[in-house]
């Protein structure tokens, strides 16, 4: 009888958790992407802290300390991460390019499941 009752309980668990491994499953399969401070706003966590668990994590990292934030080349190749190339204006006038590391929907996703078995 205990197995029964056990039995009910994990399917009812799982028709609760369908919809949102749906949602999860799709938000994965979508196009865009999200800079470091918007993908920390859709974790529901402060980006300071969505930087120090990525870089712990080995996801980004800071060639110089003045720099900006990269992506280890195993995130980018599995496609959690991509760098989007920026020109921005330079002191003088002059033009020159700034990488960005941006967060794709499929690494949103692997974050956002990560981040909720922590919290």
């Amino acid at each position: 009888m205990a197995e029964r009752t056990r039995t009910v309980a994990l399917i009812a668990a799982n028709a609760d958790l369908a919809p949102e491994a749906a949602a999860l499953a799709q938000l994965a399969e979508a196009c865009g992407t999200f800079c470091l401070r918007d993908a920390a706003k859709e974790c529901g966590r402060g980006q300071n802290e969505l930087i120090a668990r990525l870089a712990r994590a080995k996801w980004i990292y800071k060639e110089d300390p003045d720099g900006p934030w990269l992506a280890y080349a195993d995130r980018i190749k599995s496609g959690h991460l991509v760098h989007k190339i920026n020109m921005v204006k330079a002191p003088g006038g002059k033009k020159r390019a700034r990488m960005q590391t941006r967060v794709t929907m499929k690494g949103l996703a692997l974050m956002a499941k990560r981040l909720a078995v922590v919290a």
